[in-house]
């Protein structure tokens, strides 16, 4: 059931946005990504979109028993559609199919009691085609 409404999901995502316009990214580059926009890959093999971010890392000015993690959820699509999680302590890197993905840094860094809005955050990864 999860697989399908992931797939419904990316369906309608990648179905219903003919205006959007796509980020083309290079394979091999630090990249910065942002929520919202869809990224396809130089050679049209790769498109992927942050569907959210769960940032749970000590903020600023908080003391704190563990420095947490900033973990991000993708949708990509390849040959099929799928989800990717990246977590900045436990999962930094993965392979889905031929590519890897590595995850660098997520900007802004939280602060105590100051909510960060989507639009104001920054992925940077870079994406690596194995076998090139």
């Amino acid at each position: 059931m999860k697989t399908w409404v992931l797939f419904l999901a990316m369906l309608f995502m990648l179905s219903c946005d003919e205006e959007r316009e796509s980020y083309v990214f290079a394979y091999g580059a630090e990249v910065k990504f942002q929520p919202g926009n869809r990224y396809v890959s130089e050679d049209n093999a790769l498109v992927l979109q942050i569907n959210r971010i769960s940032d749970s890392r000590c903020p600023e000015g908080a003391y704190c028993f563990w420095q947490g993690e900033v973990s991000v959820y993708w949708y990509l699509n390849q040959d099929k559609t799928e989800e990717l999680v990246l977590r900045s302590h436990f999962k930094p890197v993965d392979t889905v199919g031929v590519h890897l993905f590595r995850l660098i840094d997520v900007k802004p860094y939280p602060k105590l009691n100051r909510e960060i809005a989507d639009s104001e955050r920054v992925v940077t990864m870079r994406i690596d085609k194995l076998g090139n």
